[in-house]
């Protein structure tokens, strides 16, 4: 498996309003922000005329009493909307006076990435200035390869370890199956949320999966050494009453532990040979070749 970031903890930073970036705190990708940290600070007119209209707002509730409080009210939703923290918005209307550069403040903890600004860049609302990544909880996404693809579904258990940290292991569920496999080694993607608060583990690390299927019951299974594979066909020797062999091919299904489900090709009871069998098997296919 694979650590990624979890998609539904990534914030893209984008300003409310246009003007220009300045005291920007974020210096290069990478960097650890707080949630609250001040991320930079914006002049914008529209937003310098948005407290404008706020305080005129004010004045005018002083003068009209209630019939302004809906006027004031839209004044302050427009300044949230343009990215000013309340708490900016109460000092404003204490102080009356205008903030000229507005603070912004990151809304989540994360990891900087994607940043493209500097102090003194002009930007606007389709500009991203920064994502932040909560690593607080990640996601490890595992390969699981065809014959251990029919155990798979919702739900199951899964312990992970990585080689970085040897003596931790972590819990966690398959949460999603991905809807497709890999185009070349045919392997499907399952997806377990893993918490990671201790900070850990990183995306594009990698773990060792331990998916818990369970045991699929009331089939005939051999050991995985027994069976000779060359690539077109599946065969074992088989032992006869007569103290003879013989060399029967297989169809084979899942395994798992050196064990491998057989389909068709062998009963229940048959004695198989598991250890020299390469030796039976090619005496058995020179002899053929000669009566032939």
């Amino acid at each position: 498996g694979k650590v990624v970031a979890n998609d539904a903890n990534v914030i893209h930073i984008h300003p409310r309003a246009s003007g220009w970036i300045s005291d920007l705190s974020v210096r290069s990708n990478g960097e650890f922000v707080e949630k609250g940290q001040l991320l930079y600070r914006l002049y914008s007119p529209e937003i310098v005329s948005a407290q404008q209209d706020l305080l005129l707002a004010r004045q005018n509730q002083k003068r009209l009493g209630s019939q302004a409080n809906s006027v004031l009210e839209s004044a302050k939703i427009r300044l949230e909307l343009l990215g000013v923290s309340k708490r900016d918005i109460s000092r404003i209307l204490k102080k009356r006076l205008v903030i000229h550069k507005i603070p912004i403040y990151a809304s989540q903890a994360g990891v900087a990435s994607n940043l493209i600004v500097q102090d003194g860049m002009y930007v606007q609302p389709q500009t991203e200035l920064m994502s932040l990544t909560d690593l607080s909880q990640v996601w490890v996404e595992a390969e699981v390869l065809p014959l251990q693809q029919n155990w798979i579904r919702d739900g199951l258990t899964a312990s992970l370890k990585s080689e970085s940290f040897p003596e931790s292991e972590w819990e966690s569920v398959i949460d999603y199956i991905y809807p497709v496999t890999d185009a070349k080694t045919q392997a499907l993607k399952v997806r377990l949320a893993v918490d990671n608060k201790a900070k850990k583990l990183k995306p594009n690390m990698f773990m060792d999966v331990a998916i818990y299927g369970g045991p699929k019951r009331n089939v005939l299974a051999i050991p995985l050494e027994a069976v000779i594979d060359d690539g077109q066909t599946k065969r074992v020797v088989k032992t006869l009453k007569s103290g003879q062999f013989e060399v029967v091919e297989l169809t084979t299904g899942m395994q798992s532990r050196g064990i491998v489900e057989v389909l068709s090709g062998l009963a229940e009871g048959e004695v198989i040979v598991t250890s020299g069998q390469f030796l039976i098997d090619s005496e058995s296919q020179i002899q053929s070749n000669l009566q032939r």
